[in-house]
């Protein structure tokens, strides 16, 4: 413990240390303020405390003027020669006028108050605007606001802060805009127009009649290293002009260029970053764009800045109802699951990528680069539903704004006209600005989100559950198939210093949650029959000229089988199968072994957890047709079939036991006993019973590694896919596999059988137990991006994803990709497979129905 003596000593030593860091900083502003580049364009004109703004007025010029391209300087009456020459300042406060309410002045106070939020429907129009600069934050204390006095603040309304640091991760200190909107009875003109210009301005850059003001202080005041100051011009409309306009238009008609600006927003990143929705980005960014030299590396910029832009919105735009999820006429409905997209703010990283993409990647950077490639595949697939699964923010202290994170993908969605919803991943609340219920707030209030936050009282934010119903032209609107939704929240606290956080679990009020919500699924006659007939598209007729059928008949018809690519080929040869088997699998543990150490990093993974010896080739249930195609599997292992020679004697020793221990697994295929599971509906024996369901979560169960898989009547193993990485299950086993998903059969329990027994988790109705199969026949997951199989587990299907992008971990082996599953026979048959980055479909298979894995 330090003396009296020295705890003074220590005190003074920090409070001076503070005031040289303060004065130190405040030199650098004042020095910067000082430099030649920071003096405005123009003369400058007294409007209240806006001293050092400077107006410029469109005049009717002659032609030498107009040849060169000037703008005259207009201050007060001196040099104005037409309308608008001269800033109004004149405010009418009888209070008896509500004419202005059109605006919706009424209400700005109120909007003042309780702070900024781009995504209000505030109507009134800004009057003013300024751009302040402080050094601490205005959190802490607020220096940034401009002086005014209470009477100003009365006539003319008070500063509104646009709360987002425009100088973030760019400047040494803080840069605000500020704004006043017009209120009730006033008869100030409204701002209609702005410009960011780094040079004096001409007649061609600010158009039309009206007075321009240019702010004084540069929005690049402060910026480090430094840049050519750039200011903010904003233009005044009489409001006479913009009802004119209006009237001119007709009943509640537009004033197109002359409407009112309402609202101001600063977004942060790149090109990729969309404002929202109603706004309009105001070039050039204000950091970060091609005249930076400091911009984030992505091919030409060598810097680490990520860079600001402005963003402005007029009319409030509305956005469209949220929409039904409705299977369509042929009674088909296709979901897009997008996993890991792993994005930042900035550029991103390109992450275990092969040499050409690697290239192409780091050109554009890894975020740029990946939604091309989810552009692709929206356009290829045409989902009816895109369902993102979790770590859609990188974390890892590169998206520190979730906003302009989200801003970079979902507008790929609603541009698109199509529906989507998230699940949250263990990343997506990780060193950023908004948690899991901001974040889910916000995308709410975005266009065709079919999200929610879910009950308050229940463990996680997005606990909730979507139906897929009958088409619209049915007339019935039926439930036909359901989509659970949870979070499987991120890790769990450390209870020691040293201890490593773990992956967390589902929690038991999650489990009764999901219970409560199966047991209000109402049964119906499965398979659902449409109550009316209905009117399918007609198919487009083929360009290809038509031709005659032989007249022979072809000798040995064979029966028509589908061609499915399989990323692993079984070939109906047994001794061939292992043959191939052992050499796709030596070459897969083989890259296994290389990738080990960043997989260790990234899971928490010790020494002693060992590969998992899940990374078993398909089922052979999708054999194409013609055998010499090559299979990504089979891709993989020539990728590192020269990595076996360099491997030490003890990792093949593991190899080989990793070997063995496979083919024991596979030793009896084809023998195994058959999983038997209850009846179902099916076409010959219609059930009364509750529809199909599929459930989404990011972190996978423990189910998923430590289950026994189901075996079809074949004897062989329910499986397609390969895993490339080890466990990324929680340590914890939740129950909810057990206790939630085989609780909940599909058949209501009937009358006559009496009180079927309920668990300790379960506090709902008496009737509510079920039998038969379960009622979720899918469990989609995330979270581990080289895994992409599909197992069967007691009749649930478990799937995996599979990294989506070039920003989250890979393996140059292993193509990105994205899951689909197609929902046909209104909810009784799923099919799934994985759509590449090269535009091609593997692990086809189909999970539930006619013509399942099951049946072969």
């Amino acid at each position: 413990m330090l003396s009296p003596s020295s705890s003074r000593t220590f005190v003074r030593v920090a409070f001076l240390a503070f005031v040289a860091v303060l004065a130190s900083l405040l030199t650098a502003r004042y020095k910067l303020e000082e430099t030649p580049y920071n003096r405005p364009f123009g003369n400058v004109v007294a409007l209240g405390h806006q001293a050092n703004q400077i107006a410029f007025s469109r005049t009717v010029a002659s032609s030498t003027a107009a040849n060169a391209g000037q703008v005259d300087a207009a201050t007060g009456t001196d040099g104005g020669s037409g309308e608008g020459a001269e800033l109004s300042t004149e405010w009418d406060d009888d209070e008896g006028e509500d004419e202005w309410d059109v605006w919706g002045a009424l209400s700005a106070e109120t909007a003042t108050q309780s702070g900024w939020d781009p995504l209000a429907a505030n109507t009134a129009p800004f009057t003013e605007l300024q751009v302040k600069t402080c050094v601490l934050s205005p959190g802490l204390y607020d220096m940034c606001s401009p002086t005014s006095t209470a009477k100003e603040d009365a006539a003319r309304g008070k500063w509104e802060r646009i709360d987002r640091d425009v100088s973030k991760k760019a400047g040494i200190y803080y840069l605000y805009l500020y704004a006043r909107r017009l209120l009730p009875g006033s008869t100030a003109p409204v701002i209609t127009d702005l410009r960011l210009l780094d040079h004096r301005p001409d007649a061609e850059e600010l158009t039309d009649d009206g007075t321009w003001v240019e702010v004084s202080t540069s929005v690049r005041d402060g910026v480090w290293p430094r840049m050519k100051p750039l200011f903010l011009h904003y233009k005044l409309t009489p409001q006479a002009d913009i009802f004119a306009a209006r009237k001119a238009e007709g009943s509640n008609g537009s004033a197109g260029k002359l409407e009112p600006i309402t609202e101001l927003d600063v977004l942060y990143g790149g090109t990729e970053v969309h404002p929202l929705p109603g706004f309009t980005k105001l070039e050039p960014p204000v950091s970060g764009g091609e005249d930076d030299d400091e911009r984030a590396g992505t091919g030409t910029g060598k810097g680490k800045r990520i860079g600001a832009s402005l963003a402005y919105r007029k009319e409030q735009t509305k956005l469209p109802p949220t929409p039904v999820l409705r299977f369509n006429n042929a009674g088909n409905f296709t979901v897009l699951q997008a996993a890991d997209l792993h994005f930042s703010v900035g550029p991103g990283e390109c992450r275990d990528l092969d040499e050409i993409r690697e290239r192409e990647c780091r050109a554009v950077g890894a975020d740029v680069y990946s939604l091309k490639w989810l552009e692709t595949a929206l356009d290829t697939v045409k989902p009816d539903l895109v369902v993102l699964s979790g770590d859609q923010l990188n974390g890892q202290k590169t998206s520190w704004d979730a906003r302009s994170v989200i801003l970079k993908w979902a507008p790929l969605l609603w541009e698109r006209n199509i529906p989507w919803t998230i699940v949250f991943g263990n990343h997506d609340e990780e060193e950023t600005d908004l948690d899991h219920e901001q974040q889910m707030a916000l995308m709410t209030r975005l266009p065709l989100f079919v999200g929610e936050a879910g009950p308050s009282n229940v463990a996680g934010v997005g606990n909730y559950v979507r139906s897929i119903r009958s088409p619209a032209a049915a007339k019935d609107d039926a439930t036909l198939f359901n989509l659970y939704f949870l979070d499987s929240h991120a890790n769990v606290k450390k209870l020691t210093p040293w201890g490593g956080a773990g992956y967390d679990y589902l929690k038991p009020d999650q489990i009764n949650w999901f219970r409560g919500r199966s047991s209000q699924m109402q049964p119906l006659l499965r398979p659902y029959t449409p109550p009316r007939k209905l009117t399918r598209p007609k198919k487009k007729p083929s360009k290809k000229p038509h031709k005659k059928p032989s007249k022979k008949p072809a000798k040995n018809p064979k029966p028509h089988r589908p061609i499915q690519h399989q990323e692993a080929e079984l070939l109906d040869d047994r001794s061939s199968a292992f043959a191939q088997m052992k050499q796709a699998r030596r070459a897969l543990v083989d890259l296994e072994k290389r990738q080990a150490g960043w997989w260790d990093r990234l899971t928490g993974a010790g020494a002693d957890d060992g590969v998992a010896t899940e990374v078993e080739p398909d089922d052979g249930s999708g054999v194409v047709e013609n055998p010499d195609d090559t299979a990504e599997f089979e891709e993989a292992g020539d990728a590192s079939e020269g990595a076996a020679d360099e491997t030490e004697d003890g990792a093949q020793g593991e190899s080989n036991a990793l070997l063995e221990a496979e083919e024991d697994l596979f030793e009896d295929e084809g023998f195994f006993e058959p999983t038997k599971l209850p009846d179902g509906p099916t076409a010959l024996t219609p059930m009364e019973a509750k529809p199909n369901a599929m459930v989404f979560f990011h972190i996978p169960l423990r189910t998923a590694y430590d289950a026994e898989i189901d075996v079809a009547p074949s004897g062989k193993r329910l499986r397609v896919g390969q895993r490339l990485e080890g466990e990324g299950a929680s340590k914890t086993d939740s129950g909810f596999f057990e206790q939630a998903i085989l609780a909940q059969g599909e058949l209501p329990v009937s009358r006559d059988e009496g009180d079927t027994p309920v668990d300790a988790f379960w506090d709902g109705e008496a009737t509510a137990p079920t039998t038969g199969r379960p009622e979720v026949k899918v469990l989609a997951h995330g979270h581990c991006h080289i895994s992409s199989d599909c197992r069967r587990v007691k009749g649930v299907w478990i799937c995996f994803g599979g990294g989506a992008t070039y920003a989250g971990y890979g393996n140059p082996a292993f193509s990105r990709r994205m899951r689909v599953y197609q929902l046909s026979d209104f909810g009784e048959r799923i099919e799934t497979y994985q759509l590449t980055d090269d535009k091609e479909r593997v692990n086809v298979a189909m999970l539930y129905g006619d013509g399942s894995l099951e049946e072969q």
